[in-house]
């Protein structure tokens, strides 16, 4: 881990989107480890036992996180090569 870290550093700081991905995928780990512990542990909120959370949920916002950043970079890169394209043409000639 300790050989990956400047490589993993240097990439979330070129990055930055791929990092706001990596931050929610952990956010959502957390949570479902928080909801198998407290399944487990039979805890109880405001009245309510806590379920695990299911492992086909968790791999379905997985999927569908990375298929928004895919889809999202995907428009993004569209729309900069479109306005690239338009600040290239040269101003119409006045008639």
């Amino acid at each position: 881990m300790e050989g990956m870290a400047g490589h993993v550093a240097r990439f979330s700081q070129s990055n930055w989107m791929q990092e706001v991905l990596g931050l929610f995928a952990l956010l959502l780990v957390g949570i479902m480890l928080m909801s198998e512990g407290g399944s487990l542990a039979h805890l109880v909120f405001f009245g309510y036992e806590t379920d695990a959370m299911s492992k086909a949920m968790f791999c379905f916002v997985q999927v569908t996180l990375v298929l928004a950043d895919v889809v999202q970079g995907h428009c993004q890169r569209r729309i900069m090569a479109e306005a690239a394209a338009h600040s290239a043409r040269p101003p119409a000639a006045a008639q």
